[in-house]
């Protein structure tokens, strides 16, 4: 699993949508690098209620280069950025200025010592069983669990 930033050809348009509407980067729309490499994560926390938050647990020197660039975040926007396995996005979020007073209605992504938390919107949990939780996409899921790096919460 690998963390981008999106480049500047990302606009926010419907086509950057899936089919039921999830913010879905293009693999066009992916940085040159990484933000977060693979092995700055060091875990993937699952909630057992899934309208709660998911932690991806990062090395320290990582979560303070997030907090870093979350503090630089428009607070009305967030930074768009991409959740990748294998060169592959599997699904899209926005890092969010934690002193920000405005929500979002996709995945919010804050950093806080030592882990970037995912929110599943704020102020409104944003899924339904029609259209379902990315934050547990199989691909991720089983590259995760194939590394030992899930844990439940």
């Amino acid at each position: 699993m690998e963390i981008y930033l999106l480049n500047g050809t990302y606009t926010f348009r419907p086509d950057n949508f899936s089919p039921i509407g999830y913010f879905m980067p293009l693999r066009s729309y992916l940085a040159d690098t990484p933000l977060v490499h693979d092995d700055e994560i060091v875990g993937y926390e699952v909630p057992r209620d899934l309208t709660q938050p998911y932690y991806i647990n990062l090395k320290p020197a990582t979560a303070k280069k997030l907090d870093s660039i979350a503090k630089k975040a428009p607070p009305f926007d967030g930074l768009p950025i991409a959740v990748v396995v294998d060169g592959t996005p599997v699904y899209g979020a926005y890092i969010w200025n934690v002193n920000s007073q405005f929500g979002c209605d996709w995945i919010m992504a804050m950093p806080f010592p030592g882990r970037l938390v995912l929110y599943p919107g704020q102020p409104h949990y944003c899924f339904t069983p029609d259209h379902p939780d990315p934050r547990a996409n199989e691909l991720l899921m089983d590259r995760m669990q194939r590394t030992y790096r899930v844990v439940n919460h």
